[in-house]
């Protein structure tokens, strides 16, 4: 049994993961680094995305893309994450720019923005709109908290220090047993989200809770991975050095963890409210 909880996918999802991870190994990993260093678009990377039908991954059939559930989708940037933030954020914001297209637009409206959509074509997305920004980067999140993750085990157990592998000081030892948890923790909440978005619930509260956590699992994740390098994990061209870079926007965009914090609070309230309506208590 691996030490990080495995959601439990379907066939489709499976696939559309599998097929992630090769392009992710083959192509999305290998650049990451020369991407970062230039500070360049990935053309090469969504024409990928577009020629292997990812880039339409949740766009419904009838409009030219994938018809995939969320749960797939979150399976599949999680694993272009692990390889690429990058290429992983593009993907996500393809997904922004439909979702108000796919809540409230006319079907001529759907069959024209969501067919271009999944061809590749670039989308843009208003942030203070109903939906738009809940829980995507959660998707994304995971991902790099899992790359960290495994760049901090495999450090600690390759580099010795007063004659063993580190992780045997508990001091290392027990802060990834620290991220093991959360990251665990993190993927229960955000595939919990999904499935109940593809089935049709409500997930206002729940998509707060999983965007707020795992952006901050994966903040402490990536913290974890620079202190066990050490002095390395600080320098360029280290993969926790851009780590750490890239994850720090995970907390500000697709709403801050002030504003999830602050839809959590309403509901927390409105909760509370209606069972002191329904038992009669009345405040001081």
């Amino acid at each position: 049994m691996a030490v990080i909880w495995e959601p439990a996918l379907s066939e489709e999802a499976r696939g559309c993961r599998d097929l992630a991870d090769r392009l992710t190994r083959e192509h999305f990993a290998p650049l990451a680094a020369e991407l970062d260093r230039d500070q360049r678009y990935p053309s090469e990377n969504v024409h990928r995305l577009v020629e292997h039908e990812l880039a339409g991954l949740f766009i419904p059939k009838r409009f030219g893309g994938a018809g995939a559930s969320l749960r797939a989708t979150a399976a599949v940037v999680e694993t272009i994450a692990r390889g690429c933030p990058s290429t992983a954020a593009i993907l996500c914001t393809y997904r922004l720019g439909a979702f108000p297209v796919l809540l409230a637009g006319r079907d001529d409206q759907k069959q024209h923005y969501l067919g271009e959509m999944a061809r590749g074509v670039a989308t843009s997305f208003a942030l203070s709109e109903r939906y738009a920004g809940s829980d995507a980067a959660a998707a994304q999140s995971m991902g790099l908290a899992l790359a960290a993750y495994r760049e901090a085990a495999q450090r600690a157990v390759e580099r010795h220090a007063f004659g063993g592998p580190i992780i045997e000081n508990q001091g290392i030892g027990f802060r990834l047993a620290d991220s093991a948890v959360e990251i665990s923790a993190a993927r229960l909440m955000l595939y919990e989200a999904a499935s109940a978005y593809d089935q049709g619930r409500d997930i206002a509260t729940l998509g707060a809770m999983a965007k707020l956590y795992a952006s901050e699992v994966a903040h402490r994740a990536v913290d974890c991975a620079v202190q066990v390098w050490g002095g390395l994990g600080y320098c360029k061209p280290t993969v926790a050095e851009r780590l750490y870079r890239d994850q720090r926007v995970l907390e500000i965009y697709e709403g801050t963890s002030e504003i999830q914090r602050l839809v959590l609070a309403r509901a927390v309230r409105k909760e509370a409210e209606k069972a002191n309506a329904d038992t009669g208590a009345n405040a001081p």
